[in-house]
């Protein structure tokens, strides 16, 4: 019943902000027992996940992914470069980034005009 009316708020056209505050007045009205209220979470997040992907494009996808990979090697550069300062060995630096050896050694070399 709980997943019902959830189901139905996303048919109804409701935002997500609208869902979530409905969601928070449905929890309050009908507890379930933990085993339950797990399952019906992984089921609203499905759905959730089916009813988002009818909006976003494949290119707004491949561009989402795109932007995450560029975060995610940013951070493994800034993370690099404070393991560096630290003057921690490079074999450490790649073995914990996953940066290539050649990568870290032109961050490395980087560091050094900088301080010149």
């Amino acid at each position: 019943m709980k997943l019902a009316l959830t189901k139905r708020l996303y048919e109804k056209g409701f935002d997500r902000k609208a869902v979530i505050n409905f969601y928070r007045f449905i929890d309050w009205l009908i507890g379930l027992p933990k085993p339950l209220e797990l399952e019906y979470l992984n089921d609203v997040h499905k759905l959730e996940e089916s009813t988002k992907m009818a909006y976003i494009s494949s290119v707004e996808r491949f561009g989402m992914e795109k932007g995450i990979k560029q975060g995610i090697e940013k951070d493994k550069l800034e993370v690099a470069q404070h393991m560096l300062e630290e003057g921690l060995k490079v074999t450490l630096i790649k073995k914990t980034t996953g940066l290539s050896l050649q990568k870290i050694k032109k961050l490395q070399q980087e560091l050094k005009n900088k301080k010149n």
